[in-house]
């Protein structure tokens, strides 16, 4: 697939453009291009959305990277998001996925390397799940009115969600809260950063509501298939989330906070800096208040046998760098015990 050609510089006063006159691209969707380009490991990821009424064209806005000088520019979209997802093709640099919501194409999501190496399938199947956390971020674009409200209203329904299915998660999200924000601190992250990582700390388990309590509170290990339905819980929580307004980055932070620095865990198998920074922190946090945390189906690690558990796993399942931040926190400020 060639770059595309920008076509014309946007006028912000067409109904496409008025996204980029809002600020919201500046914002949610910019994050979610910066995120793309992290977890797929490319060299640039580019937002378009697709322009009703003006026949084959699409806006860009939001990129990162080598073509973030295509945003706020029309390029033709005639072969180029009117199909599936570009699969491997020699020397191919260029690999892009149609965004659509209940039949209706709203954009595309591109990403570009300049390297030797082919889009794999499962770089491809990722580009394709990207590509659907971006379909409603794009309508909230669009439907930008009341966004606030809307959004405080839907979070306050998630949490209530989480209260009546299981105490045990709400209490156990909090502390993860508390954690994983002063990790962050250790680890310098920004204002928006710090916000994504508080939320996503909190709804980090939300999937779990789609789990019967059964399960959640059995006494002794999980079977294999009921194993397997924890695992869904990532990508669960994560559908939830995307369609919050403002919450999409979230969304993604979510679903990626079980895989692990090998590349062992999942859903996608992620390894290293791929990972997102604020999923790699709620990772290790959340294995540290778990791990000394009375269940029903084992009794609570003391600290310091966590903190060792910790430190046997960093390099392999957790990331060097974030267990070694939460070891600084918990020496700072002598936490020998769960946060709640």
């Amino acid at each position: 697939m060639e770059t595309p050609t920008p076509q014309k510089t946007i006028e912000l006063d067409d109904p496409a453009g008025s996204v980029l006159r809002s600020g919201y691209a500046g914002l949610v969707l910019d994050r979610l291009a910066r995120q793309a380009r992290q977890v797929m490991d490319v060299e640039s990821t580019t937002i378009f959305m697709h322009e009703d009424g003006r026949g084959q064209t699409a806006l860009a806005v939001a990129g990162c990277g080598e073509d973030a000088d295509l945003v706020g520019t029309r390029v033709d979209v005639r072969d180029r998001i009117g199909g599936q997802a570009t699969r491997e093709r020699p020397n191919s640099v260029r690999a892009s996925a149609p965004v659509r919501r209940d039949g209706r194409l709203l954009g595309a999501l591109l990403a570009g390397t300049t390297g030797s190496e082919s889009f794999t399938s499962a770089k491809l199947d990722l580009l394709d799940e990207l590509a659907e956390t971006l379909a409603p971020a794009l309508l909230h674009a669009e439907r930008r009115t009341d966004v606030l409200s809307t959004t405080s209203a839907r979070v306050r329904e998630l949490i209530g969600a989480l209260e009546s299915h299981d105490g045990y998660t709400v209490g156990h999200s909090e502390a993860v809260v508390d954690l994983t924000c002063t990790v962050g601190g250790w680890l310098f992250l920004g204002f928006p950063d710090l916000l994504e990582l508080e939320l996503a700390s909190l709804f980090h388990d939300l999937g779990k509501v789609m789990i019967p309590e059964s399960i959640l509170r059995k006494p002794g290990p999980l079977d294999p298939d009921e194993q397997a339905l924890i695992r869904h819980h990532p990508d669960w929580g994560a559908d939830l989330l995307k369609e919050v307004p403002g919450l999409e980055p979230v969304a993604n932070i979510v679903r990626f906070h079980h895989e692990r620095w090998d590349g062992r865990g999942y859903p996608n198998r992620l390894e290293g800096d791929r990972i997102p920074l604020a999923s790699r922190i709620v990772a290790v946090c959340d294995a540290y208040h778990a791990m000394t945390s009375e269940r029903s189906y084992r009794t609570a690690l003391p600290a310091n046998a966590a903190v060792e558990e910790l430190r046997a796993t960093a390099g392999t399942q957790f990331d060097p760098q974030v267990v070694e931040a939460l070891m600084l926190v918990l020496d700072e400020h002598g936490l020998d015990q769960p946060a709640r």
